[in-house]
């Protein structure tokens, strides 16, 4: 019975193909009516199918059709799969587009592997409109300082063996102004075929400059450090970052012994506890204490402690006097 095996359901008035033939029964003439239903059959299984009704009776006869159904269950699976795949796609290149990090697609297929695609990241870290980048090369963001570091040359040896690679680039954006960017590229491969390379760009223009700042900073402490004549040591009460050479002068350690020890083991074994509460929290603070030596001498210090940020890290530095013959 067709209308037991299939179960159609929608909103219109003819639902299923009975009640379908019913509705269009004094609207079938001799061309053939087609229509598309969906159901289950008796097991169960969803079914797509394509009817058509041909009225194959004279006019004085009652009337009679020829039906063909046709099964189009793997045509309208293969639609719909094809409309979410597309839908995922668009939704995926929406989030793509939105990121803030730089991202690009390179065909190198075609001549000079241009840009197929660039998101909306890439124009905010370049300062370039999509219309100006796309079918142009990666280099054109390269100027007379980028050629200088290994990142380019170790992208450029990548691209030239289909490998993966990573390394931060000197780029230069559209007003000029130059823009770091640690760079990471990936090869796409259609079986052995070298089809797309996938770019990923990070602007690391921010991180350059508080790096080049901490190490000016270093750099006056050091220089700070070896022109005073009191040791100074500067840590976060498990790791001693830096020290001056007054330092191994005064405890008789090494400065490979100072890299492994903890800040507190300066101080005398019966003082570390009571020094650890004194400097910590840290604060601006002045106190004295004792030290033993490597070769065992107890010393008497002066400390002045102050609290710094180092390397985004709290940390306290410490300036010590030996005041033992005062």
């Amino acid at each position: 019975d067709i209308d037991l095996l299939f179960k159609f359901s929608n909103d219109s008035k003819c639902n299923n193909f009975i009640s379908w033939l019913s509705c269009n029964v004094d609207k079938i003439d001799p061309n053939d009516q087609e229509e598309e239903f969906r159901g289950v059959t008796k097991t169960g299984k969803l079914l797509y199918v394509d009817v058509a009704a041909n009225l194959i009776s004279k006019e004085s006869q009652p009337k009679s059709y020829l039906i063909l159904i046709r099964d189009i269950t793997k045509r309208v699976n293969d639609e719909l799969e094809r409309k979410r795949l597309a839908e995922k796609n668009d939704q995926l290149l929406k989030a793509i587009d939105s990121s803030q990090i730089g991202i690009v697609i390179t065909d190198p297929k075609q001549f000079d592997n241009p840009i197929i695609f660039a998101n909306t990241g890439l124009c905010t870290i370049t300062g370039y409109s999509k219309k100006e980048i796309l079918g142009r090369n990666m280099r054109f963001l390269q100027g007379k300082d980028s050629h200088k570091l290994i990142g380019l040359h170790r992208l450029k040896h990548a691209v030239q063996n289909g490998m993966a690679a990573g390394g931060q680039v000197l780029n230069y954006r559209k007003d000029g102004h130059t823009v770091w960017c640690d760079v990471h590229i990936n090869p796409v491969y259609n079986g052995p075929d070298l089809s797309y390379w996938i770019g990923i760009l990070y602007d690391v223009t921010n991180l350059k400059k508080t790096q080049e700042e901490l190490r000016e900073s270093e750099q006056h402490f050091r220089a700070f450090g070896e022109a005073t004549t009191e040791a100074m040591l500067i840590h976060d009460m498990e790791t001693i970052f830096d020290w001056n050479s007054r330092l191994p002068d005064l405890t008789g350690f090494s400065n490979s012994e100072i890299s492994r020890m903890n800040p507190m083991d300066i101080f005398h074994p019966l003082e570390r506890e009571l020094m650890r509460d004194k400097i910590y929290p840290f604060t601006d603070n002045h106190f004295e204490s004792t030290i033993l030596t490597k070769d065992n001498q107890i010393k008497e210090i002066a400390i002045n402690t102050k609290s710094v940020e180092w390397d985004n890290v709290s940390a306290n530095i410490q300036v010590i006097r030996d005041i033992t013959y005062y």
